[in-house]
């Protein structure tokens, strides 16, 4: 007789970990949205007779793509800043996108601020094509 209580105790002692255990799970990661910035960007590298082309696709959180789309150029700027203040040293380091993406990001979130408590709009920025030349 006491078998069978002590196993249904542990099921329910199981049951009641596993549901604690999915309640106290981290989120979901939020949700990310796609924005491209149009046409590849070709710019000259800081102190270099070379130049890079590269077409960039930012990643953002929240669904804002038409309000992007009137600020386009002032996006593509920005973009822009931070590609041509690049020496040619910093494009031949091997972690180069990763630290253009941090980069691009951190200058976009600063143009375009959010609200206090809300998440950056700017979480990362995509290289869909590279090339020095």
């Amino acid at each position: 007789m006491k078998k069978p209580i002590m196993i249904i105790i542990a099921a329910i002692a199981a049951a009641a970990i596993g549901i604690a255990a999915y309640f106290w799970a981290a989120p979901d990661p939020a949700k990310q949205y796609y924005y491209s910035t149009g046409d590849a960007f070709v710019t000259n590298v800081l102190n270099s007779d070379r130049l890079i082309k590269t077409a960039v696709v930012l990643g953002i959180s929240q669904d804002v793509g038409d309000d992007l789309n009137e600020k386009n150029a002032v996006l593509r700027d920005c973009i822009l800043y931070v590609l041509r203040n690049q020496s040619e040293e910093q494009y031949q380091q091997g972690d180069l996108q990763q630290t253009l993406s941090n980069a691009i990001v951190e200058r976009l979130n600063e143009i375009f601020p959010q609200e206090e408590g809300d998440a950056p709009l700017f979480v990362k920025a995509y290289f869909s094509d590279f090339v020095m030349q």
